[in-house]
């Protein structure tokens, strides 16, 4: 099922939903036991969904993927440190989706899942009084 060839400095090619992005298999597969680094860990190399170009296809809203892709940027950059990560800043409208994508691909820590769900119902009721 695997790529032989594969390199934590490979640069992967994505189509999100018609939307090109570009990261390192090192950053896909940063957050350990996660679904991403099962996916982009070389296992399946062979058995990714691919667009046209070669692309690895995620059918998933970019806008959204995004911001968990800036979460591991973070992640990776934090990943020697024993520090806590801060979840990137969501427009409130992505939230819920990114709170499923986080929870779907395993990305969160225990201590995360509650800081997240805190942050959302906090930013739900500032959102409920600015109305």
């Amino acid at each position: 099922h695997g790529g032989m060839n594969t390199h934590d400095s490979d640069i992967i090619e994505l189509n999100v939903r018609g939307t090109e992005m570009f990261a390192r298999r090192d950053t896909l597969t940063v957050v350990r036991g996660s679904r991403l680094e099962a996916l982009f860990s070389g296992r399946w190399e062979n058995q990714l969904l691919r667009d046209e170009k070669g692309h690895v296809f995620m059918d998933l809203d970019p806008a959204v993927f995004r911001k968990v892709m800036e979460y591991l940027y973070t992640a990776k950059l934090f990943a020697k440190q024993d520090a806590d990560l801060i979840l990137p800043r969501v427009e409130p409208n992505d939230k819920a989706m990114f709170d499923l994508y986080m929870d779907f691909f395993a990305l969160l820590q225990p201590s995360q899942e509650c800081d997240s769900k805190a942050t959302a119902t906090q930013e739900d009721k500032s959102s409920i009084h600015a109305q």
